[in-house]
């Protein structure tokens, strides 16, 4: 027996069951779709709030360094400053725009000229040069005047880099030091006061010693810059030459201008006014060796001097420059047991003991009494 039925009426069935069966594909996809739509929501929120969250910790520690800095920077007494290279400050912190009598933002812009005078901002150029040329810190010591006062400062530069390396600028960091610059003053004029009264003590108890010590320091001065010593030993020499005799004061006269020749126990009671002079001077702060210079200035360089037979490079110069001058002023001046020399005859006796003096520093004089200072403290000293 042949049925017939049309073809869509035999499959309806299957086609149906196929719709259901895609429907429900269609909807366990969707619904896997969106679960792990939910899944990579939820995880990818939780890193986000994570990495957001450490970003607002660093940035709070950043804010709070920041305002660290900035207490730091606003209640610090030392100037700070930034300047860019065509040397205009870019930063200045508040105790510099109070110390210059501007507010903070009217420095910016202003260069060490307008802000500290012509003379004075043309010597800190010169170091912001150095600090660019060199890459290495610089630190000088400069006077300025803020609202009509002197000040001394301690300025320290550093060349202020980029990311690459490259020069920004110049960081600059002011230490007002005028308290100890006074203080040290106030020192350096109570030695001089010690050394004036001092001197008197010699004029007054032997006019003879306060003339050779006044000689020694014109003649230590004109060696000291004929040699071109140092400040430091410049003025070492010259507060040694004016002390030279203070222990002289101490020998009996009698045998200082005895005419015969001395005994060896005359000789060597002339020798201990080394020691007396030790005793008053060496409790006194120099802060310059005055006092070595003058106990060693009787040593002579092949070891036959006194007190303590030094040799050579062991005598400090301050002393070989004394002990030249010492012995120029002695001949240069009458004796009890002879007459004066001239300046020509000294210096001919000093070449000739080569193994006591330096001879460097005897034609050093030499070439020092030809100028005309050397002339006046000839003339001076025949007076």
């Amino acid at each position: 027996v042949v049925q017939e039925v049309d073809v869509r009426d035999a499959t309806k069935d299957l086609q149906e069951y196929t719709r259901v069966s895609v429907l429900i594909a269609s909807l366990i996809a969707m619904v896997l779709s969106l679960l792990f739509g939910a899944i990579w929501w939820r995880t990818m929120g939780q890193s986000h709030k994570r990495i957001a969250g450490e970003f607002q910790g660093l940035a709070h520690e950043l804010e709070q360094q920041r305002n660290f800095l900035d207490s730091i920077n606003d209640t610090i007494p030392d100037f700070v400053a930034v300047k860019n290279l065509d040397g205009a400050y870019t930063y200045a912190n508040p105790a510099l725009a109070e110390g210059v009598g501007r507010r903070a933002e009217e420095v910016l812009g202003l260069d060490d000229v307008a802000l500290f005078g012509f003379d004075t901002g043309k010597r800190m150029e010169q170091s912001d040069e150095q600090a660019l040329r060199t890459g290495a810190p610089v630190t000088i010591t400069e006077r300025i005047f803020l609202k009509s006062q002197e000040h001394h400062f301690q300025i320290t530069k550093v060349t202020l880099t980029g990311d690459k390396g490259a020069p920004q600028g110049i960081v600059s960091v002011f230490r007002d030091i005028t308290t100890m610059v006074k203080a040290e003053e106030r020192k350096r004029l109570a030695i001089s006061q010690t050394v004036e009264a001092l001197v008197k003590a010699i004029e007054f108890t032997d006019p003879y010693l306060a003339g050779h010590s006044l000689l020694m320091r014109d003649v230590s001065s004109l060696l000291a810059e004929s040699l071109n010593l140092s400040p430091e030993d410049k003025a070492t020499v010259e507060m040694a030459s004016n002390l030279s005799q203070i222990g002289k004061m101490f020998i009996d006269k009698a045998i200082l201008t005895k005419v015969d020749q001395l005994t060896d126990e005359e000789k060597h009671l002339v020798q201990k006014h080394v020691d007396h002079a030790a005793d008053i001077l060496r409790q006194i702060d120099f802060e310059l060796p005055v006092y070595e210079a003058i106990y060693q200035m009787n040593e002579r360089l092949d070891g036959s001097g006194y007190p303590n037979g030094l040799q050579g490079e062991d005598i400090i110069l301050q002393a070989r420059v004394l002990s030249v001058a010492n012995s120029f002023c002695a001949m240069i001046r009458p004796r009890a047991y002879r007459p004066a020399m001239n300046a020509a005859q000294a210096l001919e006796n000093l070449r000739a003991s080569a193994n006591s003096y330096d001879l460097n520093i005897v034609e050093a004089l030499s070439t020092a009494l030809e100028t005309s200072r050397g002339n006046k403290v000839l003339e001076k000293a025949l007076k």
